[in-house]
């Protein structure tokens, strides 16, 4: 990882990090995270909350780091900001006025922008609390800007959508599932010409258009251990000030005239 060779780790010489990944199957985490419980980590750090709440569940005792949560205390991941208790800890990100941002983006970037096709992962909206809030957010910003939005479950239903319908661009919502098959939805997208703003820079990385999203994990890394590179422990004190790193990824050659 860039953020470890920055401040002095080289993976397999002085640090070793084991890699879990569902891909984008949240039923494989609870084993996921058993095993990586039983190889006895200095320290866990997870991306996403349905990650973060299996190693929850399998440890209170080594020291859990998550990259991202838009409302940790409400989901029941830490007690509160400023004492998060436990073994647990970690950044919190921009919520649903996130999503509405996107989508003034998109607009600035597609010329007389006035109908897009939005697509979203529908099952998260009852499982996971506060996640409705980011639906409602574009919706309610689109409103405000003249945005047309035609919405799509996954790449089929947006297929037969685009056929009969033909917006002009697509927004994709914030979803680690969705983030998990980055590699058809941006296929897609390009196969219908369609500009598309994306949630995370992974999609940019994989050939899509443009992202507004915090930062790459691994400088989150770094900001956490490059400041002492003699500390060998975490201080478990806070939760929550969201990474002060905010980016734009847009991929040369793609941008729309």
């Amino acid at each position: 990882m860039a953020a470890n060779c920055t401040i002095g780790n080289v993976e397999g010489e002085n640090i070793a990090i084991e890699y879990r990944w569902a891909e984008g199957h949240d039923d494989r985490l609870a084993n996921l995270a058993a095993e990586l419980v039983r190889i006895k980590p200095d320290v866990i750090m997870t991306t996403g909350t349905p990650s973060t709440f299996a190693v929850k569940q399998a440890t209170d005792t080594i020291p859990i780091i998550f990259m991202s949560s838009t409302i940790p205390t409400e989901r029941g991941l830490v007690a509160g900001h400023s004492r998060p208790g436990g073994n647990i800890t970690g950044f919190t990100v921009p919520g649903a006025d996130f999503e509405g941002k996107r989508l003034e983006l998109l607009k600035e970037t597609v010329s007389g922008l006035s109908h897009v096709a939005m697509l979203w992962n529908a099952a998260h909206a009852a499982s996971i609390p506060g996640w409705a809030a980011y639906y409602e957010r574009v919706r309610a910003t689109a409103a405000t800007l003249g945005i047309t939005v035609s919405v799509a479950a996954g790449i089929h239903q947006a297929d037969a959508m685009i056929a009969s319908e033909h917006p002009q661009a697509m927004f994709v919502l914030t979803d680690h599932q969705l983030k998990a098959h980055r590699m058809p939805i941006v296929q897609f997208a390009a196969m219908n010409r369609l500009p598309t703003m994306y949630p995370y820079r992974q999609y940019v990385d994989a050939g899509g258009l443009m992202s507004y999203a915090p930062s790459d994990a691994t400088e989150v890394i770094m900001r956490l251990t490059g400041r002492d590179r003699q500390t060998s422990h975490l201080r478990l004190e806070r939760s929550g000030p969201p990474p002060p790193f905010i980016e734009i990824a847009i991929l040369l050659g793609k941008i729309p005239i």
